[in-house]
């Protein structure tokens, strides 16, 4: 049987894919170096057999593990025919491992998001115009005015009547559209400045949604940083548990193999 070595491979890791030792990999592939090996060069599988000195030999080493490291949790008679089996070390740092997995963080979800897009379009898509018909301010002072017109209206027409002798006439007329107009002149003055207070308003309306979209981004930015940081955090825990996984595995490995050479090393 022939293998393939891939980026990251050790003898180690190889030997414990098939079942078979370090020492036997290195003397069945003549590697004088046990801790340089090249991605991409083929490698023979020893015989699992003839790498650990035969099933007896296996079995017996089984026995040893068990009675030393307490073994893996399971039957027994399971652990002795299939030899290699992880200790009950190495199987708690996986179960670790697996429930960190099991916690993962979901997707962030912005609790501000839809609200600071409702406010940036508000913002955004704001353009100023004024129609003194649809400002109410101004239809206060249209009724006033027009209202002091008629009045105005009427009295000069009643004084330029008195002096024809209480006679209606063209002159009458003339002189209370006259004091009416007078009055319509004023209100269109007043024009102006209800247009300057109107853009007032515009602007500080402007203003006031510029600071609740600082306000809602800075609240959601700060949320993001702690979604932030509890990533990491839990990246780190992830990290931590992976790596006492991998050391404790490796090294619950070698022991086994270790067994094993000190028994074919006493036959």
């Amino acid at each position: 049987m022939t293998y393939t070595i891939k980026k990251g491979d050790t003898l180690t890791s190889i030997a414990k894919k098939h079942n078979t030792t370090v020492d036997a990999l290195a003397s069945a592939n003549n590697i004088k170096n046990k801790n340089l090996i090249y991605a991409g060069n083929t490698l023979q599988i020893p015989d699992s057999g003839s790498s650990a000195g035969g099933s007896g030999e296996i079995s017996q080493t089984a026995d040893v593990w068990y009675s030393v490291y307490g073994g893996p949790s399971g039957n027994r008679d399971t652990y002795h025919s299939s030899g290699y089996q992880p200790s009950n070390r190495v199987q708690d740092a996986g179960a670790e491992l697996d429930d960190w997995k099991e916690r993962r963080p979901g997707a962030y979800d912005s609790a501000y998001s839809d609200k600071l897009d409702s406010l940036i379009g508000a913002a955004t898509g704001r353009k100023f115009s004024y129609d003194p018909q649809k400002d109410p301010l101004y239809k206060n002072y249209k009724d006033a005015y027009t209202q002091s017109g008629r009045l105005a209206m009427l009295d000069a027409m009643g004084k330029a009547a008195s002096l024809t002798g209480g006679m209606g006439n063209t002159y009458a007329q003339s002189v209370g559209q006259q004091a009416y107009g007078a009055y319509m002149q004023e209100l269109a003055q007043v024009i102006p400045e209800l247009y300057e207070a109107a853009y007032g308003r515009f602007i500080d309306e402007g203003d006031q949604l510029y600071d609740q979209i600082k306000l809602l981004s800075s609240l959601d930015d700060a949320q993001w940083d702690r979604y932030n940081d509890m990533i990491e955090h839990y990246l780190d825990e992830g990290n931590f548990l992976l790596d006492k996984y991998e050391t404790l595995s490796d090294g619950d490995y070698e022991k086994f193999l270790d067994y094993i050479e000190l028994l074919r090393a006493s036959v």
